[in-house]
């Protein structure tokens, strides 16, 4: 599915990758996981949801966090170019494709299309550009992926499996922490840390600055 997608919208990642420096592999990631490509975003009122999620919850820092995400609604409605019945997402309020809070929505949402209003339900580019700005106004940095599988020498000190230990690719080598599928890390001199998250026996990674982002 994601490898059709990408096809069909090639010139379009071509474009945001340029200007955001996100891969597209990142992006396609990202929207696949929060709603299986634009196919289930949820079929909820977000106002509705996070006006009961801020009067019933349990947690006050949770019931906080709903009304100022329910104002920020609120503030979107304002601008009279999204209704509150195009205001669709999931029972905690998050919505359209990638699954945005309003916060978000109102940070990193982009009008990609340019057709005078932020569309992250209908409007794939504007869904695409959205992620990649988020991404990228988190610190993404460019021509960095978010990791690497590698593989561990027999003999490993296993305490440097914590985030702690983040060194330099060049050093992970030097340990004999080599890449699964062979070859030379692509940048040498950038910083990792060991990524376990499976036990020892599963597949083992280590992650840059981009995998925190």
């Amino acid at each position: 599915m994601h490898f059709f997608l990408r096809k069909e919208h090639q010139k379009l990642f071509d474009q945001i990758e340029k200007y955001y420096g996100v891969q597209r592999e990142i992006i396609t990631a990202i929207w696949a996981m929060e709603s299986d490509f634009g196919r289930n975003y949820g079929n909820k009122s977000v106002v509705r949801s996070l006006a009961t999620l801020a009067y019933a919850s349990s947690s006050e820092k949770r019931a906080t966090f709903a009304l100022n995400e329910l104002l920020l609604t609120l503030k979107i409605i304002q601008t009279k170019k999204v209704s509150s019945q195009q205001l669709i997402g999931s029972w905690a309020g998050a919505m359209g494709q990638p699954q945005f809070i309003p916060s978000s929505y109102l940070n990193y949402g982009v009008d990609y299309d340019q057709n005078g209003k932020i569309d992250l339900w209908q409007s794939i580019p504007d869904v695409l550009a959205s992620i990649a700005n988020f991404l990228s106004e988190s610190g993404w940095r460019v021509n960095e992926t978010w990791g690497e599988e590698v593989k561990l020498p027999k003999q490993f000190d296993w305490r440097l499996n914590s985030s702690a230990y983040l060194l330099r690719y060049q050093q992970w080598q030097e340990l004999n922490v080599n890449k699964f599928s062979g070859g030379s890390f692509g940048y040498p001199q950038r910083q990792a840390s060991l990524f376990i998250p499976a036990g020892k026996h599963g597949p083992k990674f280590l992650i840059t600055h981009n995998f925190s982002v």
